[in-house]
């Protein structure tokens, strides 16, 4: 099952680094993206195993990120991300492998989903993709895909 949401927005996890063996987060929101979420369920020896997936697209005309102080960022590749310090990243953000997206459900949404589907889609899905996709004129988009969280272990 294909779910299609447009204008949406998404918090997004840039993993910055560790400290004492857990990861570090800088908190992106990102607005009026488009995410492709899939669900289903594959029957194994062991029991059911979930094959949740999502591609998230970031267009670059019309989507925008903003920081927890609601100061725009602009979006750099993840090798130039990779190479600054932490003050530097403060005006940018990037999709890198392992960063966290949590979908924004607004209440009217989880009220018509009720409180099961409510809790299942508070899980973050993990980056594992960028893939740009240009035009003539440049940079068009971003397809940001990953799995769920099911798959970590």
């Amino acid at each position: 099952m294909t779910e299609k949401v447009l204008g949406k927005k998404a918090v997004l996890n840039c993993q910055t680094g560790e400290e004492n063996g857990s990861a570090r987060y800088i908190p992106v929101m990102l607005h009026n993206v488009r995410i492709e979420e899939r669900r289903a369920q594959r029957q194994e020896k062991r029991g059911q195993s979930s094959l949740e997936t999502f591609v998230l697209y970031f267009d670059m005309s019309r989507s925008y990120a903003e920081n927890e102080e609601g100061e725009r960022l602009t979006y750099i590749p993840e090798f130039v991300w990779q190479r600054l310090d932490d003050c530097g990243r403060r005006r940018y953000f990037t999709f890198a492998l392992g960063d966290k997206v949590f979908p924004v459900i607004s209440k009217a949404e989880a009220d018509a989903m009720g409180i099961p589907e409510t809790l299942r889609r508070l899980e973050p899905y993990t980056v594992n993709s960028t893939v740009p996709c240009y035009t003539s004129k440049g940079l068009h988009h971003l397809e940001v895909s990953g799995r769920g969280r099911i798959f970590e272990n």
